[in-house]
């Protein structure tokens, strides 16, 4: 991961979080971040996600791997149904994210490199398909 992305990552990571927090709270949807699969190119074959709990954690343990996009997990439950959600930041493009409920998918559009809450309003109408709302 390079300095910058790594950088950028650190700088958004807590709004990322937020933003798909605050869309679920407003459906009155449960959700719990459960961690990062952090796309490293030099590794081959299938790995388990997520695979790390902070970005400190996955920088420790890999310090000069090359990385090209990181995608956030979590976990939503309503009326004990679980799906799992995420959101895909590349390295190449901090203007666009892509928020994920499982199969169904949308791409979110970052103003000037900077994540806003509502750039995650996109995921209001896949959970609201997804859970049946």
């Amino acid at each position: 991961m390079s300095f910058n992305f790594y950088k950028w990552l650190q700088e958004q990571d807590d709004i990322i979080k937020k933003g798909v927090l605050f869309i679920c709270d407003s459906l009155f949807v449960d959700c719990n971040f459960k961690g990062y699969y952090i796309e490293d190119n030099n590794l081959i074959g299938n790995v388990l996600a997520p695979q790390y709990e902070t970005l400190k954690q996955y920088k420790e343990l890999n310090p000069y791997t090359n990385t090209e996009h990181i995608r956030y997990f979590f976990e939503l439950t309503k009326a004990g149904i679980k799906h799992v959600a995420t959101v895909l930041s590349y390295e190449r493009s901090k203007d666009t994210m892509q928020v994920c409920l499982e199969e169904q998918y949308e791409y979110i559009t970052i103003e000037n490199g900077v994540v806003e809450m509502t750039n995650f309003e996109p995921l209001t109408v896949l959970i609201k398909e997804k859970f049946k709302l």
